[in-house]
């Protein structure tokens, strides 16, 4: 009897195992990148709090996004707003990335490449070298006959392999955009949701190509703390948590996130 029991069980367990897969979790990433939307304007002043983290924090890589007017804007830039990045481009521990958007999908690719193209002069002509491209407003969706994925392919195209594809979706994505990016940020929206068990979980196996945006987060300042360690450990390539501000200001909330970085890597570096 007790040996029919344990077949009968054993069988109900290896249904249950093919029916629900447990997804295999990754190792924690002791490098995380700390990303930084820098959609401000260096005016005078105005990016120090973010060369002073930037400075407190070198074994720390930061992933910043240069916005000069939703994209490119005039070429060339205004000459104050270049020397604010020259002046990102002097810490060895920053990688640059120029904003571009899709519209989800409505600009022609044609033109997200026209933008793509004058940053890239930034790199040819003005001494501005650039790790790579942000390109905002990505679509969530495969499209129909997989048309999104085509596009997000063909602005992969138009940025080339000489620079860092990073793209926004802002939530969970099919894998076979991964296909066509270095990064995704498949989660861009307020700290409630993120801790909500609800939501629509990254698939483990992406978590090392997936950035985390973790918004309007207006807790204490161990929480914003506390979630490095949580990106750290489930492997996240990079992120960030953020106030509730916007993305011109300076956020405090960002600034508590990139100091615990290197805090919580340390337990994890050989």
């Amino acid at each position: 009897m007790a040996i029919f029991k344990n077949l009968i069980i054993s069988s109900v367990l290896a249904t249950l195992a093919a029916a629900a897969p447990i997804q295999k979790r990754i190792a924690p990433n002791p490098n995380l990148h700390v990303a930084l939307p820098l959609y401000s304007y260096p005016l005078a002043g105005v990016w120090d709090p973010t060369y002073n983290t930037i400075a407190s924090n070198p074994s720390t890589t930061f992933d910043v996004i240069i916005n000069p007017s939703s994209g490119p804007g005039s070429y060339p830039p205004e000459s104050d707003y270049l020397s604010g990045v020259h002046k990102l481009q002097t810490y060895s521990n920053v990688n640059v990335y120029a904003y571009v958007r899709t519209g989800f999908t409505e600009r022609s690719v044609s033109d997200v490449a026209d933008d793509i193209n004058t940053y890239k002069k930034w790199t040819t002509e003005l001494n501005t070298p650039l790790a790579g491209f942000f390109v905002d407003e990505a679509p969530n969706t495969v499209g129909d006959g997989n048309s999104n994925v085509n596009y997000m392919k063909d602005v992969h195209s138009s940025i080339g392999s000489s620079f860092q594809t990073w793209t926004n979706p802002g939530s969970t994505v099919d894998a076979a955009f991964y296909d066509y990016a270095d990064t995704v940020t498949a989660f861009e929206t307020d700290y409630s949701t993120w801790v909500d068990p609800a939501r629509t979980a990254i698939p483990w196996d992406l978590h090392s190509k997936t950035s985390v945006m973790i918004m309007r987060y207006d807790g204490a300042a161990s929480g914003a703390a506390d979630q490095a360690k949580v990106l750290i450990e489930r492997g996240f390539k990079s992120g960030f948590v953020w106030g509730n501000e916007d993305y011109q200001e300076f956020s405090q909330a960002w600034a508590t996130f990139s100091d615990s970085c290197a805090q919580h890597a340390g337990s994890y570096r050989v």
